[in-house]
Order: structure tokens, then C-alpha cells, then sequence
């Protein structure tokens, strides 16, 4: 699912599948929980807020997120961008040991994937 023209979730609460999030929006809403991956495309969201579950992987690379939120589960990869990758380091270590963990560098027109840890 791709959202655009959404400036919220609202209410929306449970994504069963893969959410694509596009530049307009600027807050998940209630969203707890997306049941597959979950990309950010230019979205004006600044944290994950509410959202505790990502079934799948978490592209934030191409974001402005700055606060994981409430964040407990993560079931594939976290992408993020050279600033991301900074912030939120050490939060990521501790709590998913064994997550992939990529960041994308800004100066790579490739997009290659380089591991954290």
C-alpha cells in the first residue's frame, strides 16, 4: 500500500501487509504495528511515535525520522541514513542484537548498503 496526500493515519492502527509512505505525511497516527516492511519515501515524519511492531524491514534511509518511539519489535533489516545511523546506534545495539543494520551513504549514487554491525 502506498500512501499519498495523507497528512496523518489517523486512526489506523494495524497495516497487515507491506506500507510505502509518501512526502506528504507528517504522522503515523495511532499506527501500532505493520505486518510486512515499511519504507519512508521523503515523508515529513520525524518519529515512528506509536508504531511497536514492523513485521518485516523498516527503510528509513530516505527519511527524516529522528526518534524510534515506541519501537519493540523489528522482524528484518533497518535502513538508515548517515545521520540515522549516528542517532540512533546504540539504541539499535542493545535492543536488536542480531537485526541487520544498514546505512546508506549520502554520497553513494549506487545506493549500496553498508553494514553497522
Amino acid at each position: 500500500m502506498f500512501i499519498t496526500k495523507l497528512k496523518t493515519l489517523g486512526d489506523l492502527e494495524k497495516v497487515g501487509y507491506n506500507l510505502s509512505l509518501g512526502p506528504d505525511l507528517e504522522d503515523l497516527g495511532r499506527l501500532k504495528t505493520v505486518g510486512g516492511d515499511i519504507e519512508f519515501v521523503d515523508s515529513k515524519v520525524k518519529s515512528l511515535g506509536n508504531l511497536e511492531s514492523v513485521g518485516g524491514n523498516l527503510y528509513l534511509a530516505k527519511s527524516q525520522v529522528e526518534d524510534l518511539g515506541n519501537l519493540k519489535h523489528l522482524g528484518g533489516e533497518i535502513v538508515l541514513n548517515d545521520r540515522q545511523k549516528e542517532l540512533f546506534k546504540d539504541r539499535l545495539w542493545q535492543k536488536y542484537k542480531g537485526v541487520g543494520a544498514y546505512y546508506l551513504k549520502e554520497d553513494n549514487a549506487s545506493s549500496e548498503k553498508e553494514e553497522i554491525f
